[in-house]
């Protein structure tokens, strides 16, 4: 009978146990779901055409994080006003997530316009890409080369390299194209010269009084911040080889930085 008891109060302890456990898990996680709001979302307002203080009063009041992350100018619309969010408006996000908004300056961005004369139509378009501004009005002019840019415009008149210009702004191009009859135009074979250990702005003028076409690939280790970056870029590759006989309209130098 002492056994019997002994067992029963085992028995008893054990069933305590596991309701201590089972009581345990589930404040637990009761806890979990309310540190975490598991299962509590909020729909992300429409921030669109909201100044900015308007916006991030309606952030706090919906508690999520309102960050400025970008700016871009659209003529068309007012200035300091939120054009868009990510996530955008509709979406559901939990408590004190973060919204990453888009606002329309009320000035023009100025950035410097990249060089983009003595170079390849190509390489030219890619730089303008690059730096935030639209290809806008390309005029072609007889000359050796075959799309060879000589000429920048904004608003119909020349514009240099490094000038601060809005962003977003259609930028002109005059470009040589050659019709074959002229000196520097591309002979039906031609010596391929030696490149190697020289600049990209030497290089690829080089190319281009021959009547070819510049394919530079620059090596993606380095980084190109500037247009002067670029131009002395040194090529340590190239193709077709230095000192043989070409028919090909294009020359591919491989470039790295010092």
């Amino acid at each position: 009978m002492a056994q019997l008891s002994k067992f029963k109060i085992i028995l008893i302890n054990l069933a305590a146990v596991i309701l201590i456990l089972i009581i345990a898990v589930f404040v637990f996680r009761g806890w979990l779901s309310s540190y975490t709001n598991h299962g509590v979302s909020i729909e992300v307002p429409n921030f669109s055409n909201l100044g900015i203080a308007e916006a991030q009063a309606l952030a706090e009041q919906k508690n999520i994080n309102l960050v400025i992350a970008d700016t871009i100018f659209d003529e068309t619309k007012k200035g300091n006003i939120i054009v868009a969010t990510k996530p955008s408006a509709g979406g559901f996000v939990k408590e004190n997530r973060t919204i990453y908004a888009t606002i329309n300056s009320a000035t023009p961005l100025m950035v410097r316009l990249p060089r983009l004369t003595d170079m390849s139509l190509r390489q030219a378009l890619i730089n303008l890409e690059n730096a935030g501004f639209i290809a806008g009005e390309i005029e072609y002019v007889p000359g050796r080369a075959n799309d060879y840019v000589l000429e920048a415009k904004y608003r119909n008149k020349p514009v240099l390299a490094g000038t601060k210009i809005p962003k977003r702004s259609k930028i002109g191009l005059v470009v040589e194209k050659g019709d074959g009859s002229g000196s520097g135009s591309l002979a039906q074979n031609y010596v391929v010269p030696n490149f190697i250990g020289q600049t990209y702005g030497v290089a690829s003028r080089t190319i281009f009084n021959l009547g070819a076409d510049v394919n530079a690939i620059f090596d993606s280790r380095y980084t190109y911040k500037t247009s002067a970056d670029s131009l002395n870029a040194i090529v340590w590759k190239q193709s077709p080889a230095a000192d043989s006989l070409s028919s090909q309209s294009v020359i591919t130098i491989y470039l790295m930085r010092e």
